[in-house]
């Protein structure tokens, strides 16, 4: 199984690129844990904790995923360790050992980068409009500091999905539907 993480800032189109990545491949996508955790949490005023509980969430979701789909020739994750270990690191200014453990190496196979050329929009759990960029290259410092295999996705609507696709033809050979 190919396992390809869909990273980046938040409003960059990650959950959508997952969703119609796995649809073109005709295989599935394990959502984003916070989105779960924060429907029966606050999210107005969370905490560090909050983040290691949404950290453990997403691990034991995309281990779950894996297990419960390990014939699949490619699964997709919407999000990783990284964005908590960011998300940790910029909102409260440290990242607690139990996400540093988790978001020091690579977790998956290959990573898609969101650039964050697609509109901003609304989301009560949206927080940092105005950091876009700043956070895009936190990300890539943080996969090349790593050492993890990424490349960054960029475009609008089907042209976004379509250079994913074509990345993921050059480094996998895989094409999905014709």
């Amino acid at each position: 199984m190919i396992r390809i993480a869909v990273t980046g800032p938040e409003a960059t189109g990650k959950s959508t690129l997952a969703q119609a990545l796995a649809s073109h491949f005709n295989t599935v996508w394990c959502p984003e844990y916070s989105r779960t955790y924060f429907d029966t949490h606050s999210h107005e005023n969370y905490s560090l904790w909050d983040v290691v509980e949404i950290n453990r969430g997403q691990m034991e979701l995309s281990l779950l995923f894996e297990q419960k789909y390990k014939d699949q020739q490619i699964v997709f994750f919407d999000t990783d360790p990284f964005v908590n270990r960011i998300w940790a690191q910029r909102k409260f200014g440290i990242c607690p050992s139990e996400i540093m453990t988790t978001a020091k190496a690579p977790f998956f196979d290959y990573y898609l980068l969101c650039f964050p050329d697609i509109p901003w929009e609304y989301d009560p759990l949206r927080e940092d409009q105005e950091n876009r960029s700043s956070l895009f290259s936190a990300y890539e410092m943080l996969l090349s500091d790593t050492r993890t295999p990424f490349a960054v996705v960029k475009g609008l609507d089907q042209q976004r999905v379509d250079n994913a696709l074509n990345i993921i033809a050059l480094n996998f050979n895989i094409y999905g539907k014709k």
